[in-house]
């Protein structure tokens, strides 16, 4: 296959300096690593390279890692990269994070990340204080989050102690069953360790079924 096919299959960034016939290696993992090389890509050009290699290859991650002689932490951060959009990949490259600070910005909601890399940018944050930034927004949702984590926790803890919620419930619904035309007993014993509930709700057909056995069988006698 032409050194074009690799290109197509690849991504728009190809320069030939590596020759495909070298040893035994596939001319598709070549052209990635020819890619990957390249000085006139970009973070988002070489993982697009890296998943197109992936598919073509059949490639798992481990197997990807060991073809192009990376780490699969780092084949794993390049395909991370291309969660972002196409609007947030042009303000990272217009801004020229680094490939750390995306990263960073991915800890974020959709919702935030535009406002984080705009807000970053005016403040001329280095890698270490975007990282310390998105650190600072991570942990002051998670603290909310338990907050409202706990107070669910009370209010559960609260109902779950107070047998009184427990009983209304039960009484509430027994109410609606009666409205709906059941017919309803139930009684409440209590002892000195528990509440026993007693209830028993008659089938409403359960009638209807004994007059019309007796009218069968009287029609058959």
């Amino acid at each position: 296959m032409s050194d074009f096919f690799y290109k197509q299959k690849l991504g728009g960034t190809f320069s030939p300096v590596i020759n495909v016939k070298h040893q035994n290696i596939s001319p598709t993992v070549v052209s990635a690593i020819d890619n990957l090389l390249s000085p006139g890509g970009n973070m988002f050009t070489r993982a697009e390279t890296v998943r197109n290699l992936m598919e073509i290859e059949k490639l798992d991650l481990d197997k990807t890692a060991k073809a192009l002689s990376l780490k699969k932490t780092d084949v794993a951060n390049k395909l991370r990269l291309l969660e972002f959009s196409e609007k947030e990949r042009g303000a990272i490259l217009e801004y020229s994070f680094s490939e750390a600070s995306a990263l960073q910005f991915l800890r974020l909601d959709k919702i935030s990340r535009l406002y984080a890399m705009e807000f970053c940018r005016k403040s001329g944050y280095c890698d270490k204080q975007i990282e310390g930034y998105v650190d600072g927004i991570v942990n002051t949702k998670q603290t909310r989050k338990n907050e409202i984590s706990e107070k669910i926790d009370n209010v559960r803890k609260f109902i779950i102690n107070d047998i009184g919620f427990f009983l209304n419930s039960i009484e509430n619904a027994l109410r609606i069953a009666r409205k709906a035309g059941f017919e309803v007993d139930n009684r409440t014993d209590e002892t000195k360790d528990k509440y026993e509930i007693h209830i028993s709700i008659k089938k409403k057909n359960t009638h209807k079924s004994e007059v019309d056995k007796r009218t069968q069988n009287e029609y058959n006698d």
